[in-house]
């Protein structure tokens, strides 16, 4: 099998089955099957919700055209099972992430499912969920979009599933948690260059989207969107915002694609906010379209345009994934 996407692949001895969404949106809630592979003791779960959508700017008049917020993540859960404590068959909904708008507010991300059948997602099919990221706000007048809050995955312990799973559930931190909230995005700037979003130490493996620049005064240039930023001694790549229109005037760069922060190491980048349009005297263009969210992570925002152009266009959350090891 090519690896595609530098994800792990089946080991001897080892069943690794990667699951990505099938459905274009939000609306849709298709469900696939695990089959437990034969002669194995123990199954590791890694369940993550879609991306919400960044949010798209609306045009306005110098300094009233606010960047757009980038969308939340979506969440994780991870958690080792023995496979005796599991049925057979497994399904596996896959959330996809939430679309972005032009000149409105993004779309939610969809939650991820691994459940005992797939009648629904009630607390009695459910053995694992992981919330999908929030939508990225849009500009009113000049204030900022407010970025999307990434959504919380449940607990083993909240489960209707079979009660005693919750005893046989082995965490994998020391703390025993086995859920991790997704990141907001961040918000977009006012009149000048929405702001960075750091990445999470926590543990989670995904990042929010960043908001999208805001339209500053006549005859400026344009803003810059959010940066995606790292320690300087880290070896994981910054990622910056799309940049902003000259006075000439130009429309605001595009932000960047959300990717695979390093190969074969499952942590994922959102998109980041697209620049702001550039001011003469009396005309702008149009501001930057935000970043699509790399898997789970938040599309960016879209950045402020002038009146008389196009409202700019946030970026698509990526879709969840959910992978199951067996051994």
């Amino acid at each position: 099998m090519l690896d595609f996407f530098h994800l792990m692949q089946s080991a001897k001895g080892v069943d690794f089955q990667t699951f990505y969404s099938c459905d274009s949106n939000t609306s849709n809630r298709s469900w696939q099957t695990w089959i437990k592979p034969r002669n194995v003791n123990w199954v590791h779960a890694f369940v993550l919700g879609g991306g919400g959508g960044g949010g798209g700017s609306i045009v306005g008049a110098a300094s009233t055209s606010a960047g757009s917020g980038g969308g939340g993540s979506g969440a994780q859960a991870s958690v080792l099972f023995p496979a005796w404590a599991l049925p057979d068959s497994l399904y596996v909904h896959v959330g996809p992430g939430g679309l972005g708008n032009t000149g409105g507010i993004g779309a939610i991300g969809d939650n991820s499912y691994l459940n005992i059948n797939q009648i629904g997602t009630s607390a009695q099919y459910n053995i694992l969920t992981a919330a999908g990221g929030s939508a990225g706000g849009v500009n009113s007048g000049a204030t900022a979009g407010a970025g999307g809050a990434g959504g919380i995955a449940s607990s083993v312990a909240s489960f209707g599933y079979l009660s005693a799973l919750c005893l046989m559930a082995i965490p994998l931190n020391g703390a025993g948690s086995i859920s991790l909230a997704g990141q907001s995005g961040s918000a977009g700037g006012t009149t000048g260059a929405a702001p960075a979003l750091t990445l999470p130490t926590t543990g989670l493996v995904v990042t929010g989207g960043t908001g999208g620049g805001g339209l500053g005064a006549v005859s400026t240039a344009g803003s810059a969107g959010g940066a995606l930023t790292v320690p300087a001694t880290n070896n994981f790549p910054q990622q910056p915002g799309g940049s902003g229109g000259t006075t000439t005037p130009t429309g605001g760069g595009n932000g960047s694609n959300g990717f695979q922060a390093i190969a074969k190491l499952l942590y994922w980048y959102g998109g980041t906010g697209g620049g702001s349009s550039g001011l003469a005297a009396s005309t702008g263009s149009t501001g930057g379209t935000g970043g699509n969210g790399g898997f789970g992570s938040g599309g960016g925002g879209g950045g402020g345009g002038f009146t008389g152009q196009t409202n700019s266009t946030g970026g698509r959350g990526g879709d969840g994934i959910i992978i199951l090891v067996s051994w």
